[in-house]
C-alpha cells in the first residue's frame, strides 16, 4: 500500500469514526427527547385523572379543559380503566 493510498484509506476510516459519533449522538439526543415528552404526557395523563376523579368533570370537560380531542380524552379514559382493573 503506497503513502497515498494509505492517506486516503485513513481519511475513509475518520469520516466512519465521525459518522459513528454523529449517529450515535444523534440517537442520544432521540432517546432523551423520548424521554421528555414521554415524562410529559404522564403528567397531562395525570392532570386528566385528577380532573376527572377529584373535580368531577366529564370526559368532554376534561378534554376541552386539557385542549385535547375527545378522541385523545377517551384513550386516557381506557388507559384509565386498565390501571383501575390491573390494581384490583
Amino acid at each position: 500500500m503506497s503513502l497515498a493510498d494509505l492517506c486516503l484509506f485513513s481519511g475513509v476510516i475518520n469520516v466512519r469514526a465521525r459518522s459513528s459519533a454523529a449517529t450515535a449522538a444523534r440517537r442520544r439526543g432521540a432517546a432523551t427527547s423520548r424521554a421528555k415528552y414521554a415524562e410529559q404526557a404522564a403528567g397531562r395523563r395525570e392532570d386528566y385523572v385528577w380532573l376527572r376523579e377529584e373535580q368531577g368533570h366529564s370526559i368532554a370537560q376534561a378534554a376541552e379543559r386539557m385542549g385535547v380531542s375527545y378522541r385523545q380524552a377517551q384513550r386516557w379514559e381506557a388507559l384509565r380503566r386498565q390501571e383501575r382493573e390491573s390494581a384490583s
